[in-house]
Order: structure tokens, then sequence, then C-alpha cells
């Protein structure tokens, strides 16, 4: 097996397919969202954060 032909199977190998990189970017967008939410949180109950923290679980 040449060296060119070995990079090309390892690549493939390790790629990301269609609905991988579907999946990886709706991971992505839901978990920006649930950060964003929370940190809006945090500002709207100022000192008490842990407990509505608490209170949303």
């Amino acid at each position: 097996m040449s060296r060119e032909q070995d990079r090309t199977t390892r690549y493939q190998e390790g790629s990301l397919t269609l609905p991988g990189t579907v999946m990886l970017g709706t991971g992505v967008m839901i978990g920006a969202g649930i950060f964003a939410l929370t940190g809006q949180m945090a500002q709207m109950t100022g000192a008490l954060f842990p407990l509505a923290f608490l209170a949303a679980a």
C-alpha cells in the first residue's frame, strides 16, 4: 500500500458523515442555548440564583 492510499484510508475512517455532522451541530446549538438561558436567569434572579436554579431542577 502506498503512502498516499494509506492517508486516504485513514481520513475516510475518521471523517463525519452527514447525519453525524447534523447531530453535532444540533447538539452545539442546544448546548449554547442552555448556557445563554442560564445566564439570563442569573441576571434576573440576582442573589437568589442558586435557589432559582434548584427550583427549576
